[in-house]
């Protein structure tokens, strides 16, 4: 099995190289009427990043909005701890109130 994978990789890289090395010839293109790539577009926004750029742009956005929602999150759960000790603050306050008019 080994050997026909080796055969079929070597084959189809062989072919591939010769391809590319092929259609880089103005000469091929031209007799196979391929043509030569658009010019850009002046002014137009290019997007130059390669793939690994691009994945960390992904991974460096999603982080920056993981960590917003985060803190976010944590704001939240602290504003709601303090709002907790206002509200038994005032409980035991109101307690202590109601013993002193009992005696």
């Amino acid at each position: 099995f080994s050997t026909a994978v080796f055969c079929y990789w070597t084959t189809n890289n062989t072919f591939s190289l010769c391809q590319s090395i092929a259609f880089r010839n103005k000469t091929v293109r031209k007799k196979l009427d391929i043509w030569d790539p658009p010019k850009p577009v002046p002014g137009a926004k290019s997007n130059d990043k390669g793939i690994v750029e691009s994945i960390k742009d992904s991974f460096r956005q999603s982080s920056e909005k993981q960590d917003k929602q985060s803190m976010a999150d944590q704001i939240k759960k602290h504003n709601e701890m303090i709002e907790q000790k206002k509200v038994e603050r005032n409980s035991g306050k109101a307690g202590r109130r109601r013993q002193r008019g009992k005696k």
